[in-house]
């Protein structure tokens, strides 16, 4: 894929030698999984189970919760969904091997850097996490992203930091395709946009949130999200790298922030791990920090519209099902338009889009890092923009 899986990046220990093998074994069947073998049961599907439903019902096979009741009479479905659940537990569960050896060491380059450094952290060790994250352990990552054993706990973040490489590979060693993304759609739907201060919601490790501070240097730069083992590695993540990132732990639905503190808001397939209670909520908030002439921009999971096939539409809302993500395609069931003019977003200055996922392409000898291209996935882009 675009970098190798025992590379350096962030903070994250290299892992030995039969770690990283375990590591990349994971990263690759998991690929398999959704290459060939989805292949193959997409034939199955097409060959009997659609036939059989259009037969039985009279009528075209077209919508996924229908598609997904016609797959579940294959057997080969039945156990490429069990391979899905069992691939993600393979993914943390090589990951915590690395980890269990090197905890010790993570804490303690933690403990040096604390709370200090070029950026800043506030952690809030009585913030209750609402009941959609605390309910289940979001794609299966053990002890979730609130997981937390205190003072200079980390390991959250590096499970999230090195999982989420192996899952996306495509996003690049630092997870920061998406980032990438948010800011192609800024410079060609807001080209005007030159932010003071930026709020990137739901940031986790930060990912993310790294090439909006390099695009904008001058800005002051925030993140936000739940779990504090998260942020701690995400604040000494970002130290390592140089950039000066202000990280709190808050909800997105009702920050400390004073009214219009921010330019531009920020999110990254935040949405889908809420819960549809959560946006309205959300929005609200974000036209309350927007300051005029802000921009909001929320990209999230691509609708099911958009994807090619009823069996496409199956294979993609497979997560919601195996891999405790319970609002995964729901999400696209609301009325985002109406939502967001609800918050108080103008409705000629609002818009649900559709922007390609740009992914980073493998090195070259002459273009050693790679770069960032579109991929084959394409998001939803949920934005808006204050008047000015």
């Amino acid at each position: 894929m675009a970098a190798n899986p025992t590379a350096d990046y962030g903070v994250f220990p290299r892992p030995s030698h039969d770690e990283a093998a375990r590591q990349r074994y994971a990263m690759n069947f998991r690929g398999y999984l959704f290459g060939p073998l989805r292949e193959s049961v997409g034939k199955a599907f097409y060959a009997s189970a659609a036939p059989a439903f259009e037969a039985r019902e009279g009528k075209k096979l077209e919508d996924r919760r229908d598609a997904r009741a016609a797959a579940l009479t294959l057997p080969s479905y039945q156990a490429f969904s069990d391979l899905h659940r069992l691939s993600q537990e393979m993914i943390w569960n090589s990951v915590i091997d690395t980890l269990d050896r090197t905890e010790d060491e993570l804490n303690k380059a933690y403990g040096e850097v604390g709370d200090g450094g070029i950026g800043s952290l506030r952690l809030n060790p009585d913030l209750e996490i609402p009941r959609y994250v605390s309910a289940i352990d979001i794609h299966v990552m053990p002890g979730n992203y609130q997981a937390d054993r205190g003072d200079n706990d980390v390991i959250t973040g590096a499970l999230y930091d090195r999982g989420g490489y192996l899952y996306g590979p495509g996003g690049g060693p630092r997870g920061e395709g998406m980032g990438h993304t948010s800011l192609a759609f800024i410079k060609q739907h807001y080209p005007e946009c030159k932010p003071k201060r930026i709020l990137d919601m739901g940031c986790a490790i930060g990912g993310p949130t790294g090439p909006l501070v390099d695009a904008f240097p001058e800005a002051e730069v925030y993140g936000i999200d739940l779990g504090a083992s998260l942020l701690r590695y995400g604040h000494m993540r970002a130290e390592a790298m140089g950039r000066k990132i202000h990280f709190s732990q808050q909800s997105a639905e009702d920050t400390d922030f004073e009214d219009g503190y921010f330019d531009l808001i920020v999110s990254h397939i935040m949405f889908h791990e809420t819960s549809a209670k959560a946006v309205q909520p959300i929005l609200n908030e974000c036209r309350r920090l927007l300051a005029p002439g802000g921009v909001m921009l929320h990209l999230d999971l691509p609708s099911p519209d958009l994807l090619p096939d009823p069996f496409t539409k199956v294979i993609f809302d497979g997560d919601a099902f195996y891999n405790n993500e319970p609002f995964w395609m729901r999400m696209h069931d609301l009325d985002w338009a109406a939502m967001m003019e609800k918050a108080g977003f103008d409705k000629e200055h609002l818009a649900v889009s559709v922007t390609p996922a740009l992914m980073l392409t493998p090195p070259t000898p002459d273009n050693p890092e790679g770069s960032w291209q579109p991929g084959r996935l394409a998001f939803s882009a949920f934005h808006a923009q204050v008047p000015a």
